[in-house]
């Protein structure tokens, strides 16, 4: 990771999975939450929220591109581009 041309595009990438992964073990076991958060901690956790929280608002014809903890691509409609 440390040699990856992009080390934090490979951070995110490794966030993401793992968030994914232990959301479904809280899912199958809400009672191992105690023991989940004190294994993210001891990873240096406590450096990135767990849990975030966003609102997200369009109003008329607005449109809204939102995303967190990653990266995200916006490309015009097919029959827009020329």
């Amino acid at each position: 990771m440390r040699d990856a041309p992009d080390p934090e595009e490979v951070r995110e990438a490794l966030f993401a999975c793992w968030s994914g992964e232990l959301a479904a073990v809280l899912g199958q076991d809400p009672t191992a939450r105690g023991e989940l958060a004190r294994l993210v901690t001891g990873f240096g956790g406590e450096r990135r929220a767990v849990a975030s929280e966003q609102t997200n608002t369009a109003h008329g014809s607005g449109t809204v591109f939102a995303v967190q903890h990653g990266n995200q691509q916006v490309y015009p409609p097919p029959d827009a581009r020329s």
